[in-house]
């Protein structure tokens, strides 16, 4: 690591520049100034293969960012009595995120955060849920809520199954679901629901259904099925 800094103002205005590699994964660049009178900073952030690890714990986010891989470039302000504020762009390279109330974690993660304010925005990030591939859009608030939504692509019922920890059911069913996730409430704790639901004539037992359904909600990390249609 290496850089240099300015002192200017009679010591009111900091100027710095930093640039190197982390222990684990990436490089950066950090430049930015200082007000030590106010306590007003302002920094930009440039990142290259930064470990997905080290965003997590700059940025409170409800998803523990477990593995994988980051670019991106930030302006990071910081201000006495105040939230941190973002301006930029991330890049998530094959990362592995987990929500604590979800049985599976969200794995081979790919896609673009944008950063505005206290908010990060998800936009059609791509990744696999247990085995079932999904694609994620929405917003978090790091001061406020989360609001996102998760929508998975036609799979046998099965991978669905497994992927929420459902029961194995007790007669014979063939069919392919697609599920609709959301994320919504406040970021400490954070309301899991969602809705499955037959792309396909299914199979059950000797009956054959179609438009089939069944909606549910994620309390304690304990699945809680609210309605069926058939």
């Amino acid at each position: 690591t290496s850089g240099k800094s300015r002192f200017l103002n009679n010591n009111k205005l900091i100027q710095f520049e930093t640039q190197g590699s982390l222990v684990k994964a990436g490089d950066f660049t950090l430049k930015g100034e200082s007000r030590p009178d106010t306590g007003q900073i302002n920094l930009a952030v440039s990142g290259n293969k930064i470990g997905a690890a080290e965003l997590g714990r700059l940025i409170q986010l409800p998803l523990l960012l477990q593995a994988g891989l980051v670019d991106g470039n930030l302006d990071i302000s910081i201000a006495k009595d105040k939230p941190l504020t973002f301006s930029g762009t991330a890049t998530l390279n094959q990362v592995t995120a987990r929500l604590a109330q979800l049985p599976q974690p969200f794995s081979q993660t790919n896609g673009q955060l944008r950063f505005k304010g206290t908010q990060v925005q998800l936009e059609k990030v791509t990744t696999l849920f247990g085995k079932v591939p999904a694609v994620a859009n929405g917003t978090i608030d790091t001061q406020a809520d989360i609001n996102l939504t998760a929508q998975t692509k036609p799979v046998d019922l099965p991978k669905i199954l497994q992927a929420f920890n459902f029961p194995k059911l007790p007669i014979p069913v063939l069919a392919e679901v697609q599920t609709a996730l959301q994320v919504t409430g406040q970021l400490a704790k954070p309301i899991v629901s969602g809705q499955v639901k037959t792309t396909k004539v299914a199979q059950v037992d000797r009956l054959n259904l179609q438009n089939d359904s069944a909606t549910f909600r994620l309390v304690d990390s304990k699945i809680t099925i609210i309605n069926i249609l058939a």
